[in-house]
């Protein structure tokens, strides 16, 4: 999923779940990976969460086969207490090997909120001082937001709650609008694009196979 999905957060909630049922619980960089799992051998029952797991996913093989073969090592072991929770930006930039089924066995898409989903945030973040949340107006405001990240959608009620607590009134939907609408550049400007590796990944990836194929 896109920065502000709720990975991290999904991740915590995890880490909440392990400890209340007894698991180790091991958070680390992308880098770390395979020491990580490595001790995770010997802290079982384990979680292992490795974020932003394409920064060694891709491009540098001897960096990707050392984390294929700990994984293929590690399911071939009879009943490891061992769960593997990795999380992307872009799972376009992750190379095929390492979704394979007995590699990772589930891929779950996080996607920004639908609009029935943004009204539920405004709700849970402007409480009590949201004037209301119906109306055709109301239906306009979470559909102009649907895909927005709940930090986008966060924003928007705070810069009306200092509105209303400053005049001591309420939200009005009219004043959502507005400010959803000034949202709209910085929501668009955080919003990522893959657009494929750099040239000097290429390039890297393309020198290493010709090296390791004069070795070969």
């Amino acid at each position: 999923g896109q920065y502000g999905v709720g990975k991290s957060l999904t991740a915590y909630v995890a880490a909440q779940k392990a400890i209340e049922h007894g698991w180790t619980y091991l958070t680390v960089q992308s880098n770390w990976g395979y020491w990580a799992l490595r001790m995770a051998e010997l802290l079982q029952p384990c979680v292992v969460f490795v974020e932003d797991l394409d920064e060694v996913a891709s491009g540098n093989r001897d960096n990707l086969n050392t984390l294929l073969n700990t994984l293929s090592g590690v399911e071939s072991k009879s009943s490891p207490e061992l769960i593997f929770l990795v999380s992307t930006n872009f799972i376009q930039r992750l190379d095929p090997a390492i979704l394979r089924p007995e590699r990772i066995d589930a891929i779950v898409t996080m996607e920004p909120p639908n609009s029935d989903t943004v009204g539920r945030l405004i709700t849970m973040y402007g409480g009590d001082l949201l004037e209301s949340t119906s109306g055709p107006e109301w239906d306009g405001l979470c559909q102009h937001l649907e895909g927005a990240t709940p930090a986008i959608i966060g924003e928007t009620v705070e810069r009306c709650k200092i509105e209303a607590i400053a005049t001591g009134g309420k939200i009005a939907i009219a004043q959502l609008v507005w400010h959803a609408h000034r949202m709209d550049r910085q929501r668009a400007l955080a919003t990522p694009v893959f657009n494929g590796d750099t040239n000097s990944v290429k390039m890297a990836r393309a020198l290493y196979n010709v090296v390791e194929g004069n070795l070969g």
